[in-house]
């Protein structure tokens, strides 16, 4: 499924993590996390935008948390190497 920029908007008005990137810049805060796992009701449609931007990336060239992942946790569900 592919989605516009207009479909795209409409979801990531909704993030919980809307105005606090700080804490989803790094490889695994626990309140990023914790923000995207307990208080997010567009988990899914971001961590589907983020294993498809990711499709073909190493763990090491993947950044921040996004759908309530680290970047290793969506290298390993995407079955990417590692390093």
């Amino acid at each position: 499924m592919t989605t516009t920029p207009t479909d795209r908007r409409a979801w990531v008005d909704r993030a919980a993590c809307r105005g606090l990137d700080p804490l989803f810049d790094g490889d695994g805060s626990p309140a990023a996390i914790r923000v995207c796992k307990e208080a997010c009701t567009v988990r899914e449609q971001c961590l589907a935008e983020a294993m498809a931007d990711e499709r073909c990336r190493r763990a090491i060239d993947r950044d921040g948390i996004r759908g309530g992942l680290t970047p290793e946790q969506r290298a390993r569900r995407a079955g990417a190497r590692l390093k």
